[in-house]
């Protein structure tokens, strides 16, 4: 037991590593998005994901703030990423720029 001894338990790791492109039944699709920033940014999977099964992830830290991901309007055909800074630092929770990897399946 490591509560309250500063150390930190060990922890197992688990990851998806995919290319952007369209699976060969196309059930799925994965790719990125640049340019997303604290605005809602539309993103148009280029097919029909009627299960819409989304994975979203920041794949770079470009700002000095962190900040998370964030989507809406997710329907068969498209979504909307943003990332929203915290606001513990300061009140300013503009970002810049960042890259979204995306992966829809049905």
């Amino acid at each position: 037991d490591t509560v309250g001894s500063g150390q930190h338990p060990n922890e197992t790791i688990s990851y998806v590593a995919i290319e952007p492109g369209v699976g060969n039944d196309g059930s799925f699709k994965s790719g990125l998005l640049g340019g997303v920033d604290e605005v809602w940014e539309p993103l148009v999977f280029g097919g029909s994901y009627p299960g819409r099964f989304l994975f979203g992830t920041i794949q770079t830290f470009a700002g000095g703030d962190p900040v998370a991901l964030r989507h809406q309007l997710l329907n068969n055909t498209s979504v909307y990423f943003r990332v929203q800074e915290e606001a513990s630092a300061d009140a300013e929770t503009g970002h810049v720029d960042e890259t979204v990897g995306w992966l829809i399946f049905d």
